[in-house]
């Protein structure tokens, strides 16, 4: 395994600027850390990799005795050695050794439509990023050990050994190539899972992916690509078992059909039963339940030698809306969520908390945004949302901190509409622009722009005489949506007509990635890394890319647009060096420019039972590092019987 300068500058940076709770720092200090990670990479990557290396070597796994859990003794399997890989992955758990058994419950308020929490319960990607808390180290994982060229065009991946599908079927490089080469390369089969454009290179196209031999696959790039150390550790998928899927696949099977695949290819189907994940899918029920239980042939162990998981099931009950989530786990109903609840949830978890045997972490989350669409299909909302002028005022219409001591209990630290303060691209210079709540300021940028009130009604006109309406789509969320309605409040009156929008979340979702809205709303992901997921800003990528500028190729919303697409673009394959400069400046255009409006970024609740072991107290729900169920690792979280 190779450790590369660029990611290496990457976790210096990061790892001195990054804290759950305290968001602050100072542009001299960011400026001087850059400068002595640069000279000190080297040294700091041969000390990183040796440390890996001897943790390793430490830990022997070719001399552990290894044990199962109770469950799997009655079962007609194969011996326990014969199960595992050569070299089983060895995980030291957060807090303790844990014990076997039981069924992990939780609750859901509806299944998602892209299925992104079932698909990353227990996610297994080429490498591993450290838990809770990410800080730049990666692990090996499906792969044993990898290995780059000198200019990132290349990366050969060592696959670990023995490794097994969850029905005992071998893993090998040919259902790496399958997925790669005939799933996602075939544009009769529409990838509709999250995480989609970190397959791509920056021009759209996918890596050329061969075969070495059957345990080494090689990914060649047009261009330098090492932050797919990253990616390729959170992505949902890596692989799929090619003697389950072939057999739907036309290009495999005379009499197979794209309809019938297309249909397959869901976790709730046939993706989740036949997985290397901690548990495979056993039932599932649409709007009611799923169940999944323990796989046998799972590759890691802790230290003690006993394979994971601990615990023998997942349980995940439909319970219809957010708050009945969070009911369900003040009073033991659930055994932990940190998906569904949150700030509105703080209130009612400290008051009950004592009488009750629940415990509290908190998420890092970058909170929620609002997306303008620069190609709305109505010209008089699209000729509004272009004015730069317009955007500012709505921003700085905004009361952050009323919303903050409302509604987020003053754990937001307010920012503006760019890079997250831990970043390490941000700069105090610009970060905080257009964040300051002032309604004078907005009223007079909007009478610059030549909408006023001419009928004196409250609402403003435009220069055409219509009124100035914009339509904003919102979902149901206990927090988003009472946001939502404080900050109609206040726009409103600097004299704009907000009319919220109400929807069901997944059809929210369809028409936010499909342009069809005037304001949306959703998370503000990529605010840390932009680099790792350039469709999140700019669109290159049909299908994956946020419905915020789809048409930016024929008709650029602005040359600031045009010079901060090249800037990302340019810098997803540049040294660290120069990506640095190009992800400063690209945040300074963005908060210049606010095509969207970012909240604020805040310190977010989740709940376990008190019974619950090896789950942290604080952890990150950073988009770009994985999302809320990936710090979290499952696998080795055991609950405590009486």
């Amino acid at each position: 395994m190779k450790k590369t300068l660029l990611w290496s500058v990457v976790v210096l940076l990061v790892g001195s600027m990054i804290s759950v709770f305290a968001l602050s720092g100072c542009k001299e200090a960011v400026e001087e850390a850059v400068e002595e990670a640069v000279e000190e990479a080297v040294e700091e990557v041969e000390e990183t990799v040796e440390a890996v290396e001897e943790e390793a070597a430490e830990a022997e796994p070719s001399e552990m005795i290894y044990s199962q859990a109770p469950m799997l003794d009655d079962m007609a399997l194969p011996p326990l050695q014969e199960r595992l890989p050569g070299n089983p992955k060895v995980i030291e758990p957060f807090d303790s050794i844990g014990e076997y058994g039981g069924v992990f419950k939780r609750g859901m308020a509806f299944f998602l439509g892209n299925e992104i929490i079932m698909t990353t319960l227990s996610n297994e990607g080429f490498f591993e990023l450290n838990k809770p808390i990410f800080d730049g180290t990666i692990y090996p994982n499906v792969a044993e050990s990898w290995d780059w060229n000198e200019d990132g065009t290349e990366l050969i991946i060592n696959l670990r050994k023995g490794l097994k599908w969850s029905d005992g079927e071998p893993f090998k490089a040919e259902d790496v190539l399958f997925f790669w080469n005939d799933v996602l390369a075939d544009e009769n089969i529409p990838y509709t899972w999250a995480y989609g454009a970190m397959y791509r290179q920056t021009d759209g196209t996918l890596p050329v992916v061969t075969e070495i031999d059957e345990d080494t696959v090689k990914f060649e790039y047009d261009e330098s690509s090492f932050l797919n150390e990253i990616r390729y550790g959170i992505v949902p998928i890596i692989a799929l078992p090619k003697h389950k899927f072939e057999q739907y696949h036309p290009e495999y099977t005379d009499g197979a059909t794209y309809e019938e695949f297309n249909s397959k290819f869901y976790w709730r189907e046939e993706v989740g039963k036949t997985t290397l994940s901690a548990w495979y899918l056993e039932e599932f029920i649409p709007d009611e339940k799923a169940v999944l239980s323990r796989n046998p042939y799972y590759f890691k162990v802790d230290t003690d030698g006993q394979q994971l998981p601990y615990m023998d099931k997942v349980e995940i009950i439909v319970v219809g809306d957010r708050p009945a989530v969070a009911l369900g786990n003040v009073i033991g109903d659930f055994d932990a969520d940190v998906m569904w609840v949150g700030m509105p949830n703080l209130s009612m978890f400290l008051d009950e908390q004592p009488q009750r045997n629940f415990e509290l972490g908190y998420f890092l989350v970058p909170g929620m945004q609002i997306m303008m669409n620069m190609d709305a299909t109505d010209d008089s909302v699209r000729k509004v949302l272009r004015d730069v002028n317009v955007r500012r005022a709505l921003s700085i219409s905004l009361d952050r901190e009323a919303i903050n001591r409302a509604l987020l209990l003053d754990q937001a630290v307010i920012s503006g509409n760019s890079w997250l303060p831990q970043s390490p691209y941000f700069d105090e210079e610009w970060g905080y622009l257009y964040s300051e709540y002032d309604p004078e300021g907005a009223k007079k940028m909007l009478d610059d722009a030549g909408i006023v009130d001419t009928d004196e009604d409250g609402i403003r006109e435009l220069p055409t005489g219509e009124k100035l309406e914009l339509v904003w789509d919102m979902y149901e969320h206990n927090l988003y949506t009472p946001m939502a309605e404080m900050i109609v409040a206040t726009i409103n009156q600097v004299g704009f007509n907000l009319v919220l929008n109400m929807q069901h979340q997944n059809l929210h979702t369809e028409n936010f990635l499909s342009g069809n809205f005037e304001m949306s709303t959703f998370d503000y992901n990529f605010g840390i890394e932009p680099f790792f997921e350039i469709p999140n800003w700019i669109p290159y990528l049909p299908g994956t890319t946020k419905g915020w500028h789809l048409n930016a190729d024929e008709d650029p919303v602005s040359s600031e647009y045009e010079r901060f697409a090249q800037l990302l673009m340019d810098g997803a394959t540049s040294s660290a060096e120069e990506r640095l400069e190009m992800g400063n400046e690209a945040g300074k255009i963005l908060a210049e420019q606010v095509w969207m409006i970012h909240i604020s970024p805040y310190s977010r609740p989740y709940i376990y039972q008190s019974h619950m072991r090896n789950i942290p107290e604080e952890s990150m729900k950073i988009r770009e590092y994985g999302i809320s169920e990936e710090p979290m690792a499952w696998y080795q979280v055991w609950k405590v019987t009486e």
